[in-house]
């Protein structure tokens, strides 16, 4: 990739928003699945007014996660854990109401066929809430209660016996199925947790590459890579974005009187008080050798030369380890509309050049700026006479 070539975007927060979609989609299947369940159950007077209003508030519930999901809001393990468990006992509970509300024998596995359409978002809450362990343990948990619960009424005597062979069928098909189902959900778990492992070491060694290391702060290809995504915004936004070019005067005689380790000192010193003398939404960058950029989101109009002015400033005043006192130079350019970023970095660099040029010591801004302010200034003078 070139200099001033635009890097890749980054895809962490695109894959996170995606995956965000997909639970919320799957939510939402099941608030609706929720609803479809409730009419087809009160629409042939299956259960009851509890039965019903209980599954009303878990469609409710699921939907209301669905949209928090979507947007974002639930980004909390706690809370997914808590509509895991919520989701589970409600399912657990309409089984049993369903079981004992079923008046034929014969017609309990047609009336139990929402357990195994919404038993999958119990898991997939499981494994969002939860280490894949330890959401494996609660997914079979629920599988085994719900498989076993008519033994369970039966034996405590509140339901009486079944013809055991359909029942026998059915949560045969419900446990093989959904134990395949728990286990593909497993591995993509671990999948998931692998590719999130990999993705934080990418986004370490990016942080590495992007970073000066004895400044600690963006260096050359960092720099670029941001004044790409600023310069995007600010067409998107339709708002100004500006570079500060700076350059140490002589550093060379810092090297050759003092030694190499004086001169990183005072790079070091020097990085650390453009840092904190420009705004905090701006940027500050190692170019190269002993040159650094400032970025400047949204400046006002001559906001950027008025910093730069005010950073000459404050080096010249500044007392430098081993070195004490030292001069820069500035070059300032704004991204005018139509400009590309090779245009504004050349354009404060050439501003720069004029600086150091001009007898060092001074701030320069590029020639673009320069028409525009005798422009201005012209037709003030004009509106005023």
């Amino acid at each position: 990739m070139g200099e001033t070539e635009q890097p890749k975007s980054a895809v962490t927060a695109t894959e996170e928003r995606s995956e965000r979609r997909v639970l919320a989609t799957l939510l939402m299947t099941g608030g609706l699945g929720v609803v479809a369940a409730m009419a087809l159950l009160y629409t042939f007077k299956v259960g009851g007014p509890g039965l019903w209003t209980l599954l009303g508030v878990v469609s409710v519930l699921l939907v209301l996660v669905s949209f928090a999901t979507a947007r974002g809001s639930l980004e909390n393990r706690s809370a997914f854990r808590g509509l895991a468990v919520a989701l589970a006992t409600g399912l657990l509970l309409i089984q049993a109401s369903t079981l004992l509300a079923q008046p034929a024998p014969s017609g309990v596995v047609d009336a139990l066929f929402f357990v195994p359409a919404l038993a999958p978002f119990v898991y997939v809450l499981a494994f969002h809430a939860w280490e894949a362990e330890i959401a494996l343990v609660t997914s079979g948990l629920f599988l085994a209660a719900s498989t076993v619960l008519p033994v369970v009424l039966i034996a405590l005597g509140v339901m009486p016996p079944l013809d055991a062979q359909p029942l026998l069928v059915f949560f045969l098909g419900y446990s093989l199925t959904h134990s395949l189902l728990i286990g593909l959900i497993l591995l993509f778990a671990r999948h998931r947790r692998q590719v999130t492992a990999a993705r934080a070491t990418i986004d370490e060694l990016g942080l590495l590459v992007r970073t000066d290391a004895l400044t600690g702060a963006l260096n050359r290809r960092g720099l670029v890579e941001q004044l790409w995504i600023e310069a995007e915004r600010s067409t998107d936004r339709d708002c100004r974005l500006a570079l500060i070019f700076v350059d140490l005067d002589h550093f060379k005689r810092v090297n050759d009187r003092w030694g190499h380790p004086a001169g990183d000192r005072v790079l070091a010193a020097f990085a650390d008080l453009l840092t904190k003398l420009v705004r905090t939404s701006d940027v500050v960058g190692r170019w190269g050798g002993e040159e650094f950029v400032v970025l400047m989101r949204r400046p006002t109009t001559g906001e950027a030369l008025f910093m730069a002015d005010r950073l000459r400033r404050s080096v010249e005043d500044q007392v430098f380890p081993v070195v004490g006192s030292l001069t820069a130079s500035f070059g300032v350019a704004e991204l005018g509309p139509g400009e590309t970023v090779s245009e504004v970095i050349d354009a404060a660099d050439e501003a720069l050049y004029r600086a150091k040029a001009g007898g060092r010591n001074r701030t320069c801004a590029s020639r673009a700026m320069m028409s525009e302010m005798e422009a201005s200034t012209k037709r003030h003078i004009g509106g005023a006479g």
